[in-house]
């Protein structure tokens, strides 16, 4: 991996909470793998947490950096742990000067938009990969996300549905945005050995982690309503998490 002094070196920051097994976590992954087979110098800084995918990152050659943010429900010592931790990301920045820092998440860019201002990083990006309501309930988070964007330089969106809703419901510019969709790596093509389903009803598949943000319990009330208006159909899951029991 290149040195920080290194002259003439493209260097990009990303900023997420963690690297768990999530799709956003996997993107930027592989966004940070491609970036480093190019000749580009990607560091991945984390603001809580590693992850799966922190091992792999690490043999690529990619740098990884844990900036120790804790949640404010850890008790009194998590304001100035976190004031710390703040602290440590603008001198981390100013350290690796890279050219462009792209924050994922609203905690990322509520937190990383001011940092990289603060240690003068020339390109701040803001990482949309989702719609904007579940901020709408919890006003402060709207208004921190609409807050830091307009110190973004632009915005990534990775749905045309995604940059319709930052326009519509959180009035970002339409020049300010652009849309990048998600990739895959060519073994994910790769053909597999299928899965029997024994059913003879028509079929509906959902590959999604099973958290509440996905939204299944409105695909099961669907499924609900098509079998008691006699339409029965077999529903299949692909994914884990909180919610398979």
């Amino acid at each position: 991996m290149a040195t920080e002094d290194e002259p003439g070196v493209r260097r990009v920051a990303f900023l997420i909470g963690q690297l768990g097994l999530g799709g956003t976590e996997t993107q930027l992954c592989l966004l940070a793998r491609q970036l480093h087979d190019r000749g580009v110098e990607p560091h991945v800084l984390l603001l809580a947490k590693g992850g799966p995918h922190e091992a792999s990152l690490r043999e690529a050659g990619i740098g990884v950096h844990h900036l120790g943010f804790v949640p404010f429900s850890s008790g009194p010592t998590a304001l100035p742990r976190n004031l710390r931790a703040f602290a440590r990301l603008v001198g981390l920045l100013r350290r690796l000067r890279p050219d462009v820092l792209h924050a994922f998440l609203l905690e990322s860019y509520a937190l990383g938009v001011p940092a990289a201002r603060l240690a003068r990083v020339p390109v701040v990006i803001a990482g949309r990969r989702s719609l904007s309501f579940y901020k709408r309930d919890r006003g402060w988070a709207f208004a921190l996300g609409k807050a830091s964007t307009r110190l973004t330089d632009h915005v990534v969106a990775n749905a045309a549905a995604v940059a319709e809703d930052a326009r519509t419901i959180e009035h970002i510019p339409p020049h300010k945005i652009s849309v990048i969709y998600n990739g895959l790596p060519p073994s994910a093509f790769t053909l597999v050995h299928p899965e029997k389903i024994d059913t003879h009803l028509p079929v509906i598949l959902c590959v999604a982690r099973l958290a509440p943000v996905k939204g299944h319990r409105f695909l099961l009330e669907a499924v609900a309503t098509l079998a008691r208006q006699g339409h029965p159909c077999t529903l299949v899951l692909a994914g884990d998490g909180p919610q398979r029991p």
